[in-house]
């Protein structure tokens, strides 16, 4: 027999609402989301730094990226500045 670690979270769902797949999925669901925030809080700081190291933050930088990814959209070929 395989080894089977969610087997009593499995059993344990079917107990708190048995017959109803709907309630079930909905209770996994929310278990999810909730284990799933309650991971990410300790590092969202460290998100939000990425996030501005990954992102500009220069409203000039904000245009360029708008214009590339029309560029990459379009597939237009990029045209230098004439400044």
């Amino acid at each position: 027999m395989k080894n089977q670690p969610l087997k009593p979270w499995i059993k344990g769902n079917e107990s708190i609402t048995p017959n109803n797949v709907a309630a079930q999925i909905a209770n996994v669901h929310t278990i999810f989301n909730v284990a799933t925030t309650l991971l990410l809080l300790p590092i969202g700081t460290k998100l939000v730094d990425l996030a501005k190291m990954i992102l500009p933050d220069d409203p000039e930088d904000h245009q360029q990226l708008i214009l590339l990814s029309l560029l990459q959209l379009y597939q237009v070929p990029h045209v230098p500045d004439a400044s």
